[in-house]
């Protein structure tokens, strides 16, 4: 637009109209001249599976993976998975919401064990709460000493004034 001398704004939106198809038909191309760059999905994965979020935990003894302050265990289809404690998996948090490991090859559903409570009221004795004696040392006990001689001190000067 410079090497064309426009300086006003009218002059700008008339040059456009002629330079943009020039300039369109110089740059562009057919979009069936392109070919897709994204891949295909392949059979055996899962979209939800690869757009989720992702942790490391261990197996602990039990057989169960403890999660966002949890505990699971692993199911393949019906029947439970028992790995060895401190096998290391992947924990797959789908945004839906399910949760599956991934252990291997494999992937496995977590189901969530029930919270118990460590006493049964029905089956326990009740606990009672143990009662702490606090022992207090008598005044002329070495760190109470120096205190207590001025309480002694204290005491006669009153006697001394009322009499």
């Amino acid at each position: 637009m410079a090497l064309l001398n426009i300086q006003t704004i009218e002059e700008a939106n008339n040059f456009l109209v002629t330079y943009l198809p020039k300039y369109n038909k110089k740059f562009t191309f057919s979009i069936k001249d392109t070919k897709s760059v994204f891949e295909k999905l392949p059979r055996n994965q899962r979209l939800e599976h690869i757009l989720a979020r992702f942790s490391r935990r261990v197996i602990q003894n039990g057989h169960s993976i403890k999660y966002q302050n949890k505990e699971y265990h692993l199911h393949n289809e019906n029947e439970r998975v028992l790995l060895r404690p401190k096998t290391r998996v992947m924990i797959i948090e789908t945004l839906d919401g399910k949760l599956y490991a991934s252990h291997g090859e494999s992937i496995f559903k977590l189901d969530e064990i029930a919270f118990r409570e460590e006493r049964s009221e029905a089956f326990d004795k009740p606990i009672k709460p143990k009662v702490k004696a606090t022992y207090i040392h008598p005044q002329t006990h070495p760190w109470k000493w120096p205190s207590f001689e001025r309480y002694l001190r204290m005491k006669n000067r009153k006697e001394k004034t009322k009499t």
